[in-house]
């Protein structure tokens, strides 16, 4: 199954769907118990079709929660990035009244790239779904600990596993926001050098 096969974008599917698909197989009967629900064994199709719902919503909320970590991981951008993105902001004007902080600019410079080269944001749509699958697992394994004990699942390997998994994931989002960053920055650089603003 492809995301275009379910009408969702790159994005939608490894930044909202697949973290929220996670997160109801770790979790889905205890969240879904307040309501008198439970997802059984996935045995049957309408199983399947209310874990794929849930996950979308599921998803929804992990983006959103994980949305502030962006802010926090670009403190600790790369050398390489951070001089992309002090010769982007030469040129980046941001709107009145909008902060000057980085995500601000990458937002900016995704937005010109995304207007002057469908090349360029193929590529960065493709980058920014892949470091936002990362954020939003991040939060789900950060929260898979308490969660596991509400729900009295809680053990020491349990434990173990979910820091290790969540410090893989909390590293290699970081590693991938500061790539997609660098990228945006360059691809914005680029297209401003290109003749006639690199229109595609």
């Amino acid at each position: 199954m492809k995301p275009s096969d379910l009408m969702l974008s790159v994005i939608e599917f490894f930044g909202i769907l697949i973290p929220g698909a996670i997160l109801v197989f770790l979790h889905g009967d205890f969240i879904l118990s307040p309501l008198g629900l439970s997802l059984g064994f996935l045995q049957e199709a309408k199983d399947w079709i209310i874990a794929f719902f849930i996950s979308i919503i599921l998803g929804h909320l992990l983006h959103s929660l994980s949305d502030q970590l962006d802010e926090l991981a670009a403190r600790f951008l790369s050398v390489k990035t951070k001089s992309y993105q002090q010769e982007a902001c030469k040129h980046l004007q941001l709107p009145s009244g909008v902060p000057p902080i980085p995500k601000n600019y990458f937002y900016s410079a995704f937005s010109f790239a995304r207007i002057h080269s469908s090349d360029a944001v193929i590529e960065l749509d493709r980058h920014a779904a892949d470091y936002k699958l990362f954020r939003s697992l991040t939060l789900v394994f950060l929260l898979d600990i308490p969660l596991s004990a509400l729900s009295c699942l809680l053990s020491w390997e349990r434990a173990a596993a979910s820091t290790v998994l969540f410090c893989f994931s909390a590293y290699r989002f970081r590693q991938l926001l500061d790539w997609t960053y660098a990228l945006a920055f360059d691809f914005y650089l680029q297209i401003q050098k290109a003749p006639s603003n690199g229109k595609s």
